[in-house]
């Protein structure tokens, strides 16, 4: 028997819902975390198919849905809250390495994959953003080796252009400014990605400077979206900027009261922003997929792309 639908959500859906809503620094524990790794090792297909521009996907699942809710929202949430520079934090950070390859597939799976609920603002499950600063909060806090094997990963490499290169279905990049005093965690995990090697600027440029379809298509798309997001970084004003960071910090100290000791401002801001193309849309993001893909490669694909 599939999930029964709760009021157009499914029961597996609410339940995660429920616990994101309830979970904070007090009563995190890694029966949580296990939770979304079943969700996460269980509902995707195997093998996963690559990546292909143009693929059709059909519409997501109820188990999909549930571990992509796992994958970003709670992912995300259980870095925020895990208390710091406790035995408890050792532990989540071990248990997701021991699974950093079904994160990073799941991740990589659901990049391209549309989103056909129509959502308030910023609450697509599509947007990667909080995947990434999960991801960036593993490298800044994590230990020596958890952070030389998630930089060293390929599929974090993978996930990182991924996450730059994808578009909403407004056909404009996913921009945010998440987590707080954090730059657009998508340039910012893509710059920690970039910045960790040698070989890590080598396999970026290999995907990017190919010749195959998929390398001319996510070219493009990397080259469009860096210019989106210094036009939308041109465009924002200092209240838009300084009233989306304060929301994020209302929400970061509901679950974590020790995460922010001072306000920040205007004055803070935009210093973090120098160079950087992250800033929080002023107009939502609006996924309202069909069942295909997101994307129409047809528009965006070119024999001299």
């Amino acid at each position: 028997m599939g999930v029964e639908p709760l009021w157009g959500v499914t029961v597996l859906e609410a339940c995660i819902e429920g616990l994101l809503a309830v979970l904070t620094s007090q009563n995190y524990t890694l029966d949580v975390l296990e939770v979304a790794l079943h969700h996460i090792r269980f509902a995707l297909p195997h093998p996963l198919p690559p990546f292909q521009p143009g693929r059709e996907y059909p519409l997501m699942s109820d188990a999909i849905r549930g571990a992509a809710i796992c994958a970003k929202e709670l992912l995300h949430t259980i870095m925020l809250v895990c208390p710091p520079q406790t035995p408890l934090k050792k532990a989540t950070q071990d248990m997701l390495m021991k699974h950093l390859d079904d994160i990073l597939d799941c991740q990589n799976f659901l990049l391209w994959y549309p989103d056909a609920s129509n959502v308030p603002p910023g609450q697509s499950i599509a947007n990667p953003a909080k995947a990434c600063v999960a991801f960036i909060e593993l490298i800044r806090n994590g230990d020596a080796p958890a952070r030389a094997a998630l930089l060293s990963s390929e599929k974090l490499i993978d996930f990182a252009i991924g996450a730059w290169a994808l578009r909403a279905s407004d056909d404009y990049p996913y921009i945010t400014m998440s987590h707080g005093k954090e730059r657009c965690p998508i340039a910012t995990l893509l710059l920690e990605v970039l910045h960790y090697s040698p070989d890590n600027k080598q396999r970026a440029f290999d995907i990017l400077c190919g010749h195959s379809r998929t390398s001319r298509f996510l070219r493009k798309r990397a080259i469009d979206n860096a210019i989106a997001r210094y036009e939308e970084f041109a465009n924002n004003d200092r209240n838009t900027l300084e009233s989306t960071m304060r929301a994020q910090q209302a929400m970061i100290a509901r679950i974590n009261p020790e995460a922010y000791d001072t306000p920040i401002s205007a004055s803070e801001v935009m210093p973090l922003l120098q160079g950087e193309p992250g800033v929080s849309r002023a107009c939502p993001t609006r996924m309202q997929c069909k069942p295909q893909s997101c994307f129409d490669p047809s528009r965006v694909l070119d024999k001299d792309a």
